[in-house]
């Protein structure tokens, strides 16, 4: 299941090691094998995994590309990561191991980060920092299987694959939304992005969030839309 979290701060106060491992601690039953961290200044991401395609050492996160200045923390699972992999091989990139997650920032690299997401098949939620640039991705899967939360203030944007790891983010607890109550009373549910506590969404599926790590400045652009079918109906059919 795996399960991924982090913190960005653009006022001057740095990200503390604590308190990225208090984020994946909280949900450290989705990932009991392996868990990591990339801290720097006002960033920090980490993640817990859960080991499924290679078990080895090589498959733990954060994952680098080869002059470690691409990182990535990923939850999920990339159906056509084979395929992909043998292609960016051709192309010359060079793989540590065979976890899914290594073509996140080789691909990356050969294709920026829209035409990537475009490519994959799968179930995702990831973070991609590029340290160079200093630009920070995140990335849910078209339908939305794999959750990914968000919680912004105005010098501060957190984020993380369960709510209770946005406690642990120094904002203090989330609080419940009272704004919500009438349409949860009434549907049964909170719409999508919405979420029933104060200034926490879901990123919305087949979504790249893109936030410059400097002023905190983002952009969202959506790579992935079901769009229903067209009416099959004949001209010959009055009713349509």
């Amino acid at each position: 299941m795996c399960g991924i979290a982090g913190i960005l701060r653009v006022d001057g106060t740095p990200v503390r090691a604590e308190e990225i491992d208090a984020m994946t601690r909280s949900i450290a039953h989705r990932g009991p094998d392996d868990h990591g961290a990339l801290v720097e200044d006002g960033f920090g991401m980490g993640m817990r995994r859960l080991s499924i395609i290679d078990l080895s050492a090589a498959g733990h996160q954060p994952m680098f590309n080869e002059d470690r200045s691409v990182a990535v923390v990923f939850n999920g699972e990339i159906y056509n990561h084979r395929d992909f992999r043998s292609r960016l091989e051709a192309g010359g990139h060079v793989f540590a191991g065979n976890s899914d997650t290594e073509i996140l920032v080789h691909g990356y690299e050969q294709l920026g980060i829209h035409e990537l997401a475009t490519r994959l098949a799968g179930m995702f939620a990831f973070a991609l920092y590029d340290r160079r640039r200093r630009k920070l991705f995140l990335v849910r899967d078209g339908f939305g299987i794999k959750p990914l939360y968000l919680r912004r203030g105005a010098q501060q944007l957190s984020f993380a694959s369960e709510l209770r790891a946005l406690a642990f983010d120094g904002q203090g607890k989330p609080s419940i939304d009272p704004s919500f109550a009438h349409t949860f009373l009434r549907i049964g549910h909170i719409p999508s992005p919405n979420t029933a506590f104060a200034g926490i969404t879901k990123l919305a599926p087949g979504t790249v969030l893109e936030i410059d790590v400097a002023t905190g400045a983002s952009s969202s652009h959506r790579f992935y839309k079901l769009t229903p079918a067209r009416n099959a109906c004949s001209s010959a059919c009055a009713s349509c």
